[in-house]
């Protein structure tokens, strides 16, 4: 009797084991993603990104990706849009590069708070969301992390050390993108991420564009129907701004109009 009692309290003691075991490497490999500020929905690190100084940016990594439609139409990406607003950025909260749904280290993604201004397409009742947008600026040690090892020998990152790695960035985006800018007012077209839990600036350059200031307060969320005529919009390409009747198609102006 007591060499059973002896048996079954060992293999007690040894399943107990296991299960630490088992505790402590899952909390051990998920360290990484949860050492720093960790969204509240999803596990994902923000790597912050304020006062980077300009000297420490060791190199522009620019991508060149391949797109099933034509971003520069602006009736197409219109269309496949979601969403389409006017918005303020409210802050930008940092970087992320991990996709909590697929498990990968991905390109790196800016991350903050826009206030909306006006909804032009589609439904969104808060005043303020999240969004993410393609493109950032984030260390070296976690740039390297989406990369195949071919891609760091190429680059030299392994004759870096782990020091230069930590201080030193890479800003990372499409070739001809622009970069977002807290408290400027863009045109915005958007998704909603559920990888993320934010909306998602899309379509590049052509999905994020500039509103110029003058008259903007006077001649939005109002029932003057030629507001459109009115607000200008920079275009990224040629620098010069378009009113907002010459980008949107009519479709969406006469919905909007008719809300």
């Amino acid at each position: 009797m007591k060499k059973k009692l002896s048996i079954f309290l060992i293999a007690i003691f040894i399943i107990s084991l296991i299960g630490i075991y088992y505790l402590i490497s899952y909390y051990s490999k998920n360290e990484s993603l949860q050492s720093g500020n960790i969204n509240s929905n999803n596990l994902f690190k923000i790597i912050p990104i304020e006062n980077i100084d300009e000297n420490k940016i060791a190199f522009n990594y620019l991508s060149k990706g391949m797109f099933t439609i034509d971003m520069s139409n602006n009736t197409t990406i219109a269309n496949e849009a979601e969403y389409i607003i006017i918005g303020k950025v409210k802050s930008i909260d940092g970087v992320v590069n991990y996709n909590p749904s697929s498990k990968h280290y991905v390109m790196a993604r800016t991350i903050g708070d826009i206030d909306v201004l006006q909804v032009l397409k589609g439904n969104i009742e808060e005043t303020e969301i999240p969004f993410i947008r393609l493109g950032g600026t984030l260390p070296i040690s976690e740039f390297e992390k989406s990369l195949y090892d071919e891609q760091i020998t190429k680059m030299n990152l392994d004759k870096m050390t782990q020091e230069e790695k930590e201080n030193l960035y890479v800003s990372e985006k499409s070739s001809e993108d622009i970069n977002i800018e807290k408290d400027k007012t863009y045109l915005m077209y958007l998704n909603y991420s559920e990888d993320y839990e934010r909306y998602n600036i899309r379509f590049m350059e052509y999905g994020l564009r500039e509103i110029a200031e003058e008259n903007l307060l006077n001649n939005i969320n109002t029932s003057n129907t030629n507001q459109y005529g009115i607000i200008k919009v920079k275009n990224n390409k040629t620098g010069e701004y378009e009113t907002l009747d010459s980008i949107l198609p009519s479709s969406i102006i006469n919905n909007d109009i008719s809300k």
